[in-house]
């Protein structure tokens, strides 16, 4: 059976032990098989005016994942995270950008700025092994997350 190239497009991004790309597999053979690969990390928040009045407050987003999910599923999170896929040629900074809109909705995500990534990381547990770079995303606005996780 032949893969279409939109279902390519979304293969996950396979690296090796120092964070260079390998190649690129479909995302059930990348997590069955627990493949190193790229994700990305963001600590969402939002700046809203102060109810006293004396400054700004900010808020944290936490998230929940859904039940569906691979790794976690039904946990609650501090940060907003996706996996690099080929379609951006596994790099950070683009599925960062892919991520808020998909997982946060156009309308909130139009009031995000992405900083320039913070640092990067590897982390392997029992579900994943994986090469993490951080964000800090900045959003404004009474817009309301539209979650699609």
């Amino acid at each position: 059976m032949t893969r279409t190239r939109a279902a390519a497009a979304n293969d996950l991004v396979l690296v090796d032990e120092f964070d260079r790309v390998l190649g690129y597999d479909n995302r059930k053979d990348v997590v069955r098989a627990r493949a190193r690969g790229r994700g990305v990390y963001a600590i969402i928040t939002r700046r809203a005016k102060s109810s006293s009045g004396d400054g700004d407050d900010v808020e944290i987003l936490v998230t929940k994942r859904s039940e569906t999910k691979d790794a976690y599923p039904g946990r609650y999170c501090v940060c907003t995270s996706g996996a690099c896929e080929r379609a951006e040629g596994g790099a950070y900074d683009a599925t960062m950008q892919r991520e808020i809109i998909e997982e946060l909705g156009e309308a909130f995500a139009a009031s995000c700025a992405i900083a320039p990534m913070l640092f990067r990381f590897a982390y392997e547990d029992k579900v994943m092994r994986i090469f993490g770079a951080a964000y800090e995303v900045t959003c404004s606005g009474e817009a309301t997350p539209a979650f699609a996780d």
